[in-house]
């Protein structure tokens, strides 16, 4: 009995003794295992958390991968590459995908457009012309639209609907009183048989042709008293006067030749200190030689039975066709300013010759100065 006892204690401590070693081969083979998948697993394996599935007896081989990866792609990839391990039996994946936060970009506005504000005329200016056929040309600044309608209005209720061109503007910074000032502008012109008014800052100035000395008298009483204090006034008003062909203090006819011959001295004197002035490469006349016009308008209505030619000219700048294009587009501006001043239409010619006629050297500044001219030369009527 004993002897059996021994026997069958002595094959338990076999069976616990293989146990033992078969338990501790197979830890060593899961560990090994898990480091070739990790291994094999590359870049990923900082990710992916690697073990084995279990049972009691630590007998399956099949890898278990957990953790977090960023795409479907990457998962499928990690058990792949776990497949491929060898005594791998198979794969069980738990990765989980996880997607990119998709991170909003802050809404970026676009800058607002800058509001930059228009800047002020200076001077600022206004001007109306009246043709003898009573037509009206409105130009220069208004403060307002409401102020733009109110002298379009007048214009029209003075002049009539289809008299009145309007190419006024609306900017700020117009002076004291300027609607005010503007409208006895308008009134004056009325009472003128043709003209023109201009308000420059605080500068009012009015030029016309009205029909008797008695007339120009009231109209001159008028401004005087009816003119804001904040303006200063300027004005030039034509009067009928005696016919130049008879001499008073010898009552006997001037013939065309000494009409001819006074007159060209008269503009000649008068054109030795002041010239006709333009704008830059253009044909408008500049308002500071207005006051030479109207002159000259006088010297030339002392010949009422000459024909006058006025000539432009310029320097040799520019090409020869320009210059001569240039040339008869001033000479056509004085003609037209003549003829709204009361000059006979059919009294007045305008030539351009360009830089054809020089009466100085083009070398020198001073030269072309002289060059820049206009000229006028007067025949009898035929």
């Amino acid at each position: 009995m004993k002897k059996w006892l021994l026997l069958l204690l002595g094959l338990l401590l076999i069976v616990l003794l293989t146990y033992f070693c078969f338990t501790s081969k197979q830890e060593d083979i899961r560990q090994d295992l898990i480091a070739n998948t990790k291994s094999a697993l590359g870049e990923q394996r900082s990710a992916i958390d690697v073990g084995i599935k279990g049972d009691e007896y630590k007998t399956t081989r099949i890898v278990t991968l957990k953790g977090v990866v960023p795409s479907e792609e990457e998962k499928a990839k990690a058990e792949e590459l776990a497949k491929a391990v060898a005594g791998v039996a198979g794969v069980e994946n738990q990765l989980i995908v996880q997607k990119p936060k998709v991170v909003a970009k802050p809404k970026v506005e676009a800058p607002k457009p800058k509001v930059v504000a228009a800047p002020v005329p200076s001077p600022y200016t206004i001007a109306a012309t009246k043709a003898k056929d009573g037509a009206i040309v409105l130009s220069g600044f208004v403060p307002n639209a409401e102020v733009h309608q109110k002298i379009v209005a007048d214009a029209k209720a003075l002049f009539g609907d289809d008299k009145v061109a309007d190419n006024l503007k609306e900017s700020k910074g117009a002076p004291t009183a300027w609607l005010e000032t503007s409208e006895l502008g308008l009134q004056k012109l009325k009472d003128v048989d043709y003209g023109e008014f201009a308000i420059s800052d605080n500068d009012f100035t009015f030029k016309g042709y009205i029909g008797s000395d008695e007339a120009k008298k009231g109209l001159l009483s008028e401004f005087d008293s009816k003119l804001n204090s904040a303006y200063k006034g300027s004005y030039e008003i034509d009067a009928p006067r005696p016919k130049v062909e008879e001499s008073v203090e010898e009552n006997k006819t001037v013939t065309i030749e000494e009409q001819i011959a006074s007159c060209k001295n008269q503009i000649d004197e008068l054109l030795s200190n002041e010239k006709i002035h333009f704008d830059y490469n253009k044909a408008t006349i500049k308002q500071d030689s207005y006051k030479l016009l109207v002159n000259l308008v006088d010297i030339i209505n002392k010949c009422p039975d000459t024909i006058v030619t006025i000539e432009g000219h310029t320097d040799s700048d520019g090409s020869a066709k320009y210059n001569k294009l240039l040339s008869q587009k001033r000479a056509n501006a004085i003609k037209a300013y003549l003829e709204n001043r009361g000059v006979a239409k059919e009294r007045l010619r305008a030539v351009g010759y360009g830089e054809s006629k020089p009466v100085a050297s083009n070398a020198t500044r001073e030269g072309k100065q002289k060059n820049r001219r206009i000229e006028f030369k007067f025949q009898g009527v035929k």
